[in-house]
């Protein structure tokens, strides 16, 4: 009796094993909203409904990609394509959590190198259809002023694919893991010139790739260097002018001062001289006189 029981397990463990999957057609329906020879584009449907039985092992069910999937072709496509499977392929999940910066100079502009900027996502979902480990886990990515994407970090450990928590460390990763199945993934990226007002995202690679919403970076610009808007660009423009104004007003005050001063000096001298040459034509005549007086002196003598 014991053999007998062994031997049956045995067959069936064996015939489960090497059996092949069975896919029966349960359910076929269709709407004709006009004529029962054709369905109207964008109106119409067919419902198909399909049994699948078989070895779990041999042919999972319920792993996304290697479950059951419908396919189907066009006239313009001979070679069928996949529409949808039978299990839930978006069952990946991605929430944001904070995204969030420093500020610590002011409210206006981050500071390159010492601010920093920080995106943190709560990711979920089936782990065979998106890899919770290493470089086929989520990743962060950034954009630069030029428009290029560069990859930030990874959700997960590169070498070990294990969920590492780095809470404070720039240009770095950090996890956290909720659940089997739920995680806090946080991207800390230090604020860069080249950086400002760009994009930060997170990317889940997988069948479909899942993309966070993209976030942008605040503007960031080095501390006291001060970028003028146009309004501000004319009002220094009016500034410059009016000081130059007054520059040139004093330099003709000057000018006219000195020059002033030099037109006093030259008619005090020009009066200077002619007292000087009125004395000595004074002199010259008395000198004159005195000696027209000594000369008749001697005659009378």
């Amino acid at each position: 009796m014991a053999w007998s029981t062994v031997l049956s397990l045995l067959f069936l463990v064996l015939r489960a094993a090497f059996s092949k999957p069975t896919i029966n057609r349960t359910n076929f329906e269709k709407t004709n909203s006009c004529s029962e020879d054709y369905l109207v584009e964008g109106e119409d449907f067919m419902l198909f409904e399909f049994e699948a039985a078989g070895n779990n092992t041999q042919y999972p069910f319920h792993q996304g990609l290697l479950g059951p999937q419908f396919y189907y072709s066009t006239l313009t496509r001979a070679q069928d394509s996949p529409h949808c499977s039978g299990f839930d392929l978006f069952s990946a999940k991605m929430e944001l959590l904070k995204f969030q910066s420093s500020f610590t100079d002011n409210q206006i502009f981050l500071v390159p190198g010492e601010d920093t900027t920080v995106l943190q996502m709560e990711v979920s979902g089936n782990n065979s259809v998106h890899s919770f480990h290493g470089k086929n886990g989520p990743k962060f990515y950034y954009t630069t002023t030029d428009g290029i994407s560069h990859e930030g970090c990874l959700g997960f450990d590169p070498v070990t694919g294990s969920c590492t928590k780095r809470t404070g460390v720039r240009d770095a990763c950090s996890c956290e893991m909720k659940t089997s199945n739920k995680y806090w993934l946080s991207y800390n990226k230090t604020a860069a010139v080249d950086t400002s007002k760009a994009t930060v995202y997170l990317l889940w690679p997988g069948r479909p790739n899942l993309r966070s919403d993209i976030y942008i970076f605040p503007e960031i610009r080095v501390k006291d260097k001060i970028i003028p808007s146009s309004s501000s660009s004319v009002i220094i423009a009016v500034v410059l002018v009016t000081f130059a104004a007054v520059v040139a007003g004093v330099g003709v005050l000057v000018i006219m001062k000195y020059g002033r001063l030099e037109v006093g000096n030259s008619q005090a001298q020009n009066r200077v001289s002619s007292d000087v040459r009125s004395q000595i034509n004074t002199e010259h005549e008395t000198g004159t006189v005195i000696n027209q007086q000594e000369a008749e002196d001697e005659t009378k003598t």
